[in-house]
């Protein structure tokens, strides 16, 4: 054997040597223990390459599933296990249809609690405006009949219990009138031919008004002599107004002076239906009253003394306020201003 070693190194043909050396080895037994040497050790290796790629396969795919058929035969090396089945049981379709199953739960609670809310509705509400328009009253009824008054002055007759109804006729001073059962607010029912109408109730009297009057001449109950005091005023003022400036010269004899008529005026003055009674204090209260109460005998349409007026316009609202113009004449201090229709 030593020999044909020394042979094979002094030759330089490779292949001669190459088949005796295998053949040698093959065939010696000698040779047993050094094949187990060699054996021996690249098992060690193996193992310990088997353990490696057990511990870094795992960390190189932590976020796969260990259900995953594409990375659990690598990591499965050796065949003494038991390989888990790839059964369809762990799909993901029962997480998905168990999802649903939760929503559903959560909707016919939440509609189940705001069921109560829509229930106390504003209904009751209507309910209860419509019960108080219901007995409205109703104005234009007659009522019964409940005596008779006597208008203490002229007023406007209305359709209804208060100044924003309708005045649609007029009742002079002294005028007896039917009035019914029926008031309301401060406000008289009266009937006229039959038909109902309201007049403010402080217009109205039980007994008859004392007619007022002076030197009588003709049908009228009023004087019709020149007044003298008056001057020239006569001639620019209108026939109506001259039979007022007459009237009144002679019921109340203490005024000394009048006025009232004011050329290019754009009011009743400029016009000659206007006068103004020169007078003040208590007195020319008595002068202003008289004129309202024989307004619809005299033709008057308004009474203006101190920063009080009355017109028949709104004769069933009195004495009204008026804003403050100033001087005392402009306030109608210091005289009567009676216009004439």
């Amino acid at each position: 054997m030593a020999q044909a070693r020394r042979a094979a190194e002094a030759d330089e043909s490779p292949v001669v040597e190459l088949g005796t050396v295998s053949v040698a080895r093959r065939s010696a037994a000698p040779r047993r223990p050094s094949r187990r040497r060699v054996v021996v050790p690249l098992a060690v290796l193996a193992s310990v390459s088997l353990g490696a790629s057990l511990v870094i396969g795992p960390l190189g795919h932590q976020g796969v599933e260990s259900t995953d058929p594409t990375m659990a035969a690598p990591m499965r090396v050796s065949r003494d296990e038991v390989r888990p089945e790839l059964s369809p049981s762990a799909s993901p379709s029962p997480t998905v249809s168990a999802s649903p199953s939760v929503i559903p739960n959560a909707t016919p609670s939440a509609t189940s609690t705001a069921a109560p809310t829509p229930s106390p509705s504003a209904s009751p509400a209507p309910a209860a405006a419509a019960a108080k328009a219901a007995p409205a009253p109703d104005y234009t009824t007659l009522g019964e009949d409940a005596g008779t008054r006597y208008a203490t002055d002229s007023v406007n007759v209305r359709s209804g219990p208060g100044t924003g109804y309708d005045a649609f006729t007029t009742l002079a001073s002294g005028r007896q009138v039917t009035i019914t059962e029926r008031t309301a607010d401060g406000w008289q029912q009266v009937s006229l031919k039959g038909k109902p109408g309201w007049i403010k109730a402080t217009f109205l009297s039980e007994t008859a008004p004392k007619a007022s009057g002076g030197s009588s001449s003709g049908d009228s109950g009023f004087s019709d002599a020149q007044c003298k005091k008056a001057g020239g005023l006569e001639q620019n003022l209108t026939s109506r107004t001259a039979s007022v400036l007459r009237a009144l010269c002679a019921k109340f004899p203490g005024v000394s002076s009048y006025g009232g008529y004011r050329p290019g005026s754009g009011s009743y003055h400029g016009s000659g239906q206007a006068i103004d009674v020169m007078v003040s204090g208590d007195y020319g209260w008595q002068i202003a009253k008289w004129a309202r109460s024989n307004a619809s005998s005299l033709g008057v349409i308004e009474v203006i003394y101190q920063q009080q007026i009355w017109t028949s316009q709104r004769s069933g609202d009195g004495w009204r306020s008026m804003s403050d113009r100033g001087s005392a004449s402009a306030n109608h201090w210091d005289h009567v201003h009676i216009s004439v229709r």
